[in-house]
């Protein structure tokens, strides 16, 4: 059998220890090595002389993009097309989102992730249905409901890929949240009013993160941190929309400084993210708007965002959060809240590469080395 086996030279690597010169070896779509720049790499040799190397983004809370809704079409064409549409972006892997809905909707999307084939999906991310109808957002509030055994059941039989539930903590038992961590799938608190002590009795009993920070939750007040406080003091890994809309700077700032690697970004992406001719589309639902970088439904609640990786990437940097943090809030941080570990010589290569400008020059994602021009 033949060997695939090349060096990605001169580029400017991310690491701990920030971003330094180097080379990196792909044999047989893994990493091989990570070679200091005065080292001589094994041929042949693909100039990266201009571009920055990271880990490739991951998004652990994607609803759509590119035209699509994965609400609307819970099939293994709709994430092969996902993947595509992230390649251009930089992102290699994702975890599709499916949005308060019925059982049967739910029953769809796990075997839609059990039959695909491709690559870049990583699991499911359940948001909802157990969330806090006064703290809804977008969510169908007819669709909200408590957690009943017929569906956590079939959640824990579908362990194998869904990999995030997010709920409401003082809404949903204790027992379903230890038993939805004890089979392996991580649980974030979202769409919530919950206040401290039940924040904390949630992540006692096995929550350890937040879905989008500051967003359809409390705000901290003198006396009552709530969710938002309570996550933030304990330190559970927190997704964050970048989008300069959900979040303002300041937040997003003192959030990265409170958390550091716990922060991570996600695009709560939505059918116009990566779609910038889109005006409109359906959520849950409503007709929602695309205005002046804001998905907003009738009422002006936020309805997701139009945020691809990269742009929120972009966007980090301009509230000025350090290169080396951003991508790592887009590559690192978010494996690290899924409970994968840090790239590293021996796994499967899932890397971006940037010009300057931050713009997609290409994507390893396994044996595939991809041109990204859309960017």
């Amino acid at each position: 059998m033949a060997h695939c086996r090349y060096s990605l030279t001169g580029a400017t690597l991310l690491t701990r220890d920030g971003l330094n010169p180097g080379h990196l070896v792909i044999r047989d779509g893994l990493i091989e090595a990570r070679l200091p720049y005065h080292q001589v790499p094994p041929r042949p040799w693909l100039d990266c002389s201009e571009l920055t190397l990271a880990p490739g983004f991951v998004d652990l809370q994607q609803n759509g993009g590119y035209g699509l809704l994965f609400n609307d079409d819970p099939s293994p064409r709709c994430l092969e097309n996902l993947n595509e549409g992230n390649l251009a972006q930089g992102t290699t892997g994702f975890l599709a989102t499916l949005i308060t809905d019925d059982d049967a909707k739910v029953a769809a999307a796990i075997k839609a992730a059990r039959d695909y084939k491709g690559q870049g999906l990583l699991g499911l991310h359940l948001e909802g249905p157990w969330l806090n109808k006064d703290r809804a957002g977008i969510h169908d509030k007819g669709l909200i409901r408590p957690v009943s055994d017929s569906l956590l059941n079939l959640i824990l039989e579908a362990a194998d890929v869904v990999r995030l539930v997010t709920l409401a903590p003082e809404l949903a038992p204790k027992e379903a949240i230890s038993k939805l961590t004890g089979a392996g799938i991580k649980v974030a608190g979202g769409h919530t009013l919950a206040d401290e002590a039940q924040s904390l009795a949630a992540i006692h009993a096995g929550l350890s993160m937040a879905t989008h920070l500051f967003n359809a939750m409390p705000a901290i007040s003198a006396r009552a941190p709530g969710f938002t406080g309570t996550a933030l003091d304990q330190r559970i890994h927190c997704g964050i929309i970048a989008d300069a809309v959900h979040v303002s700077p300041a937040n997003l700032r003192l959030a990265h400084r409170l958390l550091g690697e716990k922060l991570f970004l996600v695009t709560d992406a939505t059918p116009a993210s990566g779609a910038p001719a889109l005006t409109a589309f359906e959520f849950a639902g409503k007709t929602i708007k695309v205005k002046d970088g804001h998905c907003v439904g009738p009422d002006g609640t936020l309805g997701g965002s139009n945020l691809t990786m990269i742009e929120g990437v972009r966007r980090l940097v301009d509230m000025g959060i350090a290169l080396p943090a951003a991508l790592a809030m887009a590559g690192v941080n978010p494996r690290l809240a899924l409970g994968l570990p840090r790239l590293q010589p021996g796994m499967k290569a899932e890397l971006v590469g940037l010009c300057p400008g931050l713009k997609v020059r290409g994507i390893v994602q396994g044996r595939h080395l991809l041109e990204a021009s859309r960017t």
